[in-house]
């Protein structure tokens, strides 16, 4: 079963995700100094703006087109059609995206005082467009990958601390961080060109619709995901202003950080148990049960971590201004090791089964509930509201997920009576 591989995959998905994540944190602590929490409230809006425009480009393609990929990675032919046809969709995805943006600076007044930063801040959208990470998880080669996506991302870091000095420094802050991603995802595709791992097939616009068609579903269930972060924040934005954005988001970003720890472990899984619940259903029971132990341990010490450690964390990256970001932090690390149930549960069991309709069922389900209490729980406690919201919707997914493998007898528990 390659495990060997599989564990070169891990490792390299980690730095990737590490340097993600990494670059971020080592910008948070100069940032927040520099702009102040109102300035960067409004360059933690503008981020998660953003996130929703990348997530629409992904629209599930990093769940569909991996597990395509992996299917038919010994066929180079059969790669480099769904390659191709995927990231032609990505691009159409993109070019609404930016329709998008542009018809949402043209009629809301607010937006408008700040359009050089939206604009700034695509830059974050065109490099999730250049990077087709889909492509390099479903063949399982990602070591190279994480190497040049590292060196584009820190090649910008020496012009941030040159350029943003100030809280009118914003546009320049986005714009910087977003031409990392560029960076780094423009070096991918050099690398992928060099190896030549695919060949460019031109698809039929109905290979396009089709595969629009196959990803609508996930990425319906994950806009919705999504759709929650972003009601929190505008929401946060109108009840209690930018520096709670401002709160909510570091906090949300050091929980993104530690999150990475499971990310590489799942996404490393994903292709691998797609491939072995098809061809070979004990060997799929013997790794899944490994992944839950491993991903439930990080989880458990990485929650400890920043629930014990949320006050000096949050005063080593931001200083004392974001004190009120510290126990928004601590509801998070719960979120987190809930995060782990469902990661497993989701990802590593329902999807490569294709039980795509109840993970989007379930998934609706949570996130639309949860919805409804963050509108409560915000006006009441801000910030912390919407992390403690956060916790409420892992846990309702996390929970009836277990239920329903467990009916079904996926679960290690109920095969193990039989």
């Amino acid at each position: 079963m390659q495990f060997p591989r599989l564990r070169y995959n891990i490792v390299a998905l980690g730095a990737l995700r590490g340097t993600n994540y990494l670059i971020p944190l080592i910008a948070i602590p100069y940032l927040t100094r520099v702009l102040g929490a109102d300035a960067f409230g409004k360059y933690a809006f503008v981020q998660v703006i953003m996130q929703a425009f990348i997530l629409l480009i992904d629209y599930g393609f990093s769940l569909t087109a991996t597990r395509d990929i992996s299917a038919n990675r010994k066929d180079n032919d059969k790669v480099s059609k769904i390659f191709s046809t995927v990231w032609t969709a990505q691009w159409f995805l993109g070019f609404v995206s930016f329709l998008f943006l542009l018809g949402l600076l043209l009629t809301i007044p607010a937006m408008q005082d700040d359009l050089l930063i939206y604009i700034g801040g695509f830059t974050m959208v065109l490099g999730q467009l250049l990077l087709p990470l889909w492509l390099l998880e479903g063949l399982e080669n990602m070591k190279a990958v994480a190497l040049v996506q590292a060196l584009g991302r820190l090649s910008v870091l020496p012009f941030l601390f040159f350029v943003v000095d100030g809280p009118d420094d914003t546009f320049w802050a986005v714009t910087i961080m977003g031409s990392g991603m560029v960076c780094a995802g423009l070096l991918s595709l050099f690398w992928i060109a060099y190896k030549r791992m695919i060949v460019w097939q031109f698809p039929t616009l109905a290979d396009v619709v089709m595969e629009l068609k196959t990803g609508f579903q996930l990425f319906f269930t994950r806009a919705l995901q999504k759709f929650f972060y972003i009601i929190a924040a505008v929401v946060l934005n109108s009840v209690s202003g930018a520096a709670s954005v401002g709160y909510f988001n570091l906090a949300e970003k050091l929980r993104g950080a530690a999150q990475a720890l499971l990310q590489p472990v799942s996404q490393a899984m994903f292709p691998r148990m797609c491939h072995l619940y098809k061809h070979d259903r004990s060997g799929a029971d013997a790794l899944v049960k490994r992944s839950f132990f491993l991903i439930i341990s990080l989880a458990g010490f990485a929650t400890l971590l920043l629930w014990a450690g949320a006050d000096l964390i949050i005063h080593l990256m931001a200083g004392p201004e974001f004190k009120p970001a510290v126990p928004v932090l601590q509801w998070l690390a719960f979120a987190l090791l809930l995060s782990g149930f469902s990661t497993v549960f989701g990802v590593q069991i329902m999807l490569p089964n294709h039980m795509n309709k109840m993970y989007n069922r379930i998934v609706i389900a949570g996130t639309l509930a949860s919805i409804v209490v963050m509108f409560i729980l915000v006006n009441v406690s801000g910030a912390v509201g919407a992390a403690a919201a956060t916790v409420f919707q892992e846990l309702a997914i996390s929970a009836v997920m277990g239920w329903y493998l467990t009916t079904k007898g996926f679960l290690l528990v109920s095969r193990a009576k039989n």
